[in-house]
């Protein structure tokens, strides 16, 4: 089939989760299909980025992306005042994408199928021509991982914008995944979650997956004060929410019986509020985004993901399993994976109990070992690309064999 993949910004590099799994799905769909990425760029983005997908997409567009600014956000925010639109996606629409998409399909027509990679590329869907059968791929269940994030967020104009987009969300979220000829979930608990906000009952579940062999066990950490590691996008809020949290009312209660315990953030463009607490807590260690996540995971005696907002499943949990390192998540941080607590990781919702499980772990070596163990033993089981890809292949059997192409 002739494939369109249309998605807000390249998914490149490969330092979000959100990016990890585009790049991976749309790698699988390119050995099967014929297929053409339309994407936005931001302002500093690479040459190298966009190269980096010629060698397996047929054609690369894209156009760049003018850089988001706050006084942007009002403006955008006090115009869809009155709107059905949900401030969350009218934010994201961009008329360069949307022209983009026009040029291309009138350039070439006899699409197959229109993929839309995230919830936000569904904006441009009214410029595709009738007949084109169209896959939405939810990384998450957007309205979950805003009701989520609404119940901690405790800064008033965020609570207040949070708060209002809640419906109008949940209407263009249902609308959009119900206009669909198939739609993509993380889990059971996606499609289950989906189907609750009256979307479709039937979505396809094509979990998040991890790169087995770049992603090997090393070591286990040993020697120096003992170590803690998160990785994550810190731009996006359940990610900066939980290390707050975390920071705040979790690691004074691991210092209180341990108080040598590090703890290394990894990740993106960290908050103003993080950089400054770090700043201030010798303990706390805030790298940012680096080339290569392995090192300092496997410093790590432990991963903590203290998530409590989002949706979707988590690949930072996926990838510290496949390195050997013991998990300490949530509730939520575990939504989606088959975790059995105890055999594959821990799982604590409070901050006491967190901090319990992070201090019992810390002085079980058996237990880490085995945790590691098992943790590694089911991401090669069901989590590889190589299953993934395979669930990705038969959801588009499907919708071939509904189109009668192949």
């Amino acid at each position: 089939m002739k494939l369109l993949f249309v998605t807000e910004k390249l998914p490149f590099p490969l330092d979000t989760g959100g990016n990890v799994r585009s790049w991976h799905l749309l790698q699988g769909l390119a050995r099967d299909h014929e297929v053409t990425l339309l994407a936005g760029t931001e302002p500093d983005s690479p040459a190298a980025s966009i190269e980096a997908f010629r060698p397996w997409c047929r054609t690369v567009l894209t156009t760049p992306l003018p850089a988001r600014s706050a006084v942007a956000d009002v403006l955008t925010l006090a115009g869809g005042l009155g709107s059905a639109m949900p401030f969350l996606m009218a934010r994201r629409e961009s008329r360069a994408l949307r022209l983009l998409l026009r040029r291309a399909l009138a350039a070439e027509s006899g699409y197959d199928v229109v993929h839309f990679n995230h919830l936000d590329a569904t904006l441009y869907q009214d410029e595709l021509p009738a007949g084109v059968r169209c896959v939405l791929d939810q990384h998450n269940i957007v309205t979950n991982q805003v009701r989520t994030t609404l119940a901690g967020e405790r800064r008033v104009a965020r609570r207040w914008v949070l708060a209002r987009d809640l419906r109008r969300l949940a209407a263009f979220e249902r609308d959009a995944c119900s206009r669909m000829d198939a739609c993509l979930v993380c889990s059971d608990a996606d499609r289950e979650a989906l189907r609750e906000l009256g979307g479709p009952a039937d979505a396809w579940v094509v979990p998040n997956g991890v790169d087995v062999e770049y992603f090997r066990p090393g070591a286990p950490a040993s020697g120096g004060p003992p170590q803690l590691v998160f990785v994550g996008t810190l731009d996006y809020d359940p990610c900066e929410q939980g290390v707050w949290q975390f920071c705040r009312e979790i690691l004074p209660l691991i210092h209180a019986r341990e108080p040598s315990v590090l703890f290394t953030v990894v990740g993106r463009n960290p908050s103003a509020r993080l950089q400054q607490l770090a700043r201030s807590q010798p303990a706390i260690r805030l790298l940012g985004r680096v080339e290569d996540v392995r090192p300092p995971m496997r410093a790590a005696h432990l991963a903590v993901v203290p998530l409590l907002a989002g949706s979707g499943t988590r690949l930072k949990i996926l990838e510290a399993m496949a390195l050997g390192i013991p998990v300490v998540t949530t509730t939520i941080g575990a939504e989606g994976l088959p975790l059995v607590p105890g055999e594959h990781a821990q799982v604590a919702d409070t901050p006491a109990s967190f901090a319990a499980a992070v201090l019992g772990l810390l002085r079980d070596e058996p237990l880490r070992a085995h945790l590691a163990a098992r943790g590694r033993e089911l991401v090669e089981a069901s989590f590889s690309w190589g299953a993934v890809q395979s669930r990705l292949r038969r959801a588009y059997d499907a919708v071939g064999s509904s189109t009668g192409t192949g």
